[in-house]
């Protein structure tokens, strides 16, 4: 028997979620209302999260470059960087012994 497939957008994976008696009478009465389906609703409202929510890499990397040169009106970086690393060193002899 050949198994029919759906184009690559359409396709879809099972999620069963709980949701509140609230937003399940909201979700009813709206999908009535736009005569349209629960899960066409709940995709939606998914993806309008995700995009909203989603970090964009390139504000990631902007934001991360903005802290480069933090430290450069801190003379005594040097010093504690090392006193961290010297630090981190005898711990992790410890550990091994």
């Amino acid at each position: 028997m050949q198994e029919r497939v759906a184009p690559r957008q359409q396709r879809k994976v099972r999620k069963q979620i709980f949701v509140t008696v609230e937003q399940n009478r909201r979700l009813k009465r709206l999908s009535a209302a736009m005569a349209r389906p629960e899960g066409e609703l709940v995709r939606e409202a998914i993806d309008d999260w995700m995009a909203r929510n989603t970090t964009d890499e390139a504000a990631w990397k902007a934001g991360l470059l903005g802290l480069a040169g933090i430290w450069a009106d801190y003379p005594e970086i040097e010093e504690r960087v090392a006193a961290g690393r010297k630090s981190w060193g005898r711990r992790r002899q410890a550990q091994q012994r």
